[in-house]
């Protein structure tokens, strides 16, 4: 399982935070996850791991640094998880769209073998009274 944390290049240094860093940070947290979901590593561990580094990271800090990138991270965090939410409904809509159409085709192809059977046994009817 390759490593999630991002030392390679700590983004992010007390003094100098503000939302466009912390958003590439969390850009680039967001997308390591999402390689290591798609290569099926437990991301909830990754997870776990990830708010390690960030604890290593602003132990060192001051209160204000720290409350300050705090703020930004959750902020950011959750604009994440709101799009990946909304994503999501709009896939959710698709396949409620997809099975609702395919609902109302086979009504139709029940509608098309009904009439088809009565009208053919109408027309058996008819032939044994005529004849």
């Amino acid at each position: 399982m390759q490593t999630l944390q991002l030392e390679k290049n700590e983004l992010i240094r007390p003094g100098a935070i503000d939302r466009d860093t912390v958003r590439r940070y969390v850009s680039e947290y967001t997308d390591r996850l999402e390689a290591a979901s798609e290569r099926g590593d437990n991301v909830h561990q990754l997870a776990l791991d990830q708010q390690d580094q960030v604890d290593r990271m602003t132990s060192s800090w001051g209160e204000e640094d720290r409350l300050l990138f705090s703020k930004l991270y959750v902020e950011e965090l959750n604009a994440y998880a709101d799009g990946a939410n909304d994503g999501a409904a709009k896939l959710n809509l698709q396949t409620a769209q997809i099975h609702a159409q395919s609902v109302q085709d086979a009504s139709n192809v029940a509608t098309w073998i009904s009439l088809i059977v009565f009208f053919g046994f109408l027309f058996f009817m008819i032939k044994i009274f005529k004849g």
